[in-house]
């Protein structure tokens, strides 16, 4: 999936979701998220990187439902797919997804757009395969990121962010995306 190609549907969500909401008020703290995102993958260690090479970027995506508590708090829960690690001179991959609970606080800075931080924790399964090897590790991790969000109209935003979860079975992944929030 490349996060080019995914450019032109938000932006045709966007212009729809605009045009609905604009005759339909939206007074509702929930909402879902949509992203399209580009995961970079940490070290992964001297073993893996003494014997072969790792392309280690690759499209993601995520999707989650969230709470606004008020102004200024929000509270999120998500689903995260970083996508692989390839091993480059070797047969072999490695790849993780997560589980995200995730506090979120923004502050308007003009009309319509804000900037935001989140904090959080996740529960990842980190996946290794190659010949002769197949590793499997789930636990809990902390993550941190930041964005900026614009709201098109009380229903339809987009978001940019940054976002890092830290040791993910080894390695810490850096996370940039690009999304839709949809209030209902």
């Amino acid at each position: 999936m490349d996060v080019r190609s995914t450019l032109l549907p938000v932006i045709l969500l966007a212009g729809v979701g605009n045009a609905y909401a604009a005759d339909h008020s939206v007074e509702t703290p929930f909402y879902l998220s949509v992203e399209a995102s580009k995961s970079k993958f940490g070290d992964l260690g001297e073993g893996v990187t003494s014997v072969t090479g790792v392309d280690d970027e690759d499209n993601g995506y995520s999707f989650g439902v969230g709470f606004v508590a008020n102004d200024w708090l929000a509270v999120e829960m998500g689903y995260v797919d970083f996508g692989k690690a390839k091993l480059k001179d070797v047969a072999g991959s490695y790849s993780a997804t997560a589980l995200e609970f995730t506090a979120i606080a923004s502050f308007e800075f003009v009309d319509n757009a804000s900037i935001y931080a989140k904090l959080g924790t996740a529960h990842f399964d980190w996946d290794a395969q190659g010949e002769g090897v197949f590793n499997d590790n789930k636990d809990w991790t902390s993550t941190v990121g930041a964005g900026l969000a614009y709201d098109f109209n009380a229903a339809f935003s987009a978001k940019i962010e940054y976002q890092n979860y830290t040791n993910v079975g080894g390695p810490n992944i850096a996370q940039t995306s690009l999304g839709l929030r949809y209030r209902f």
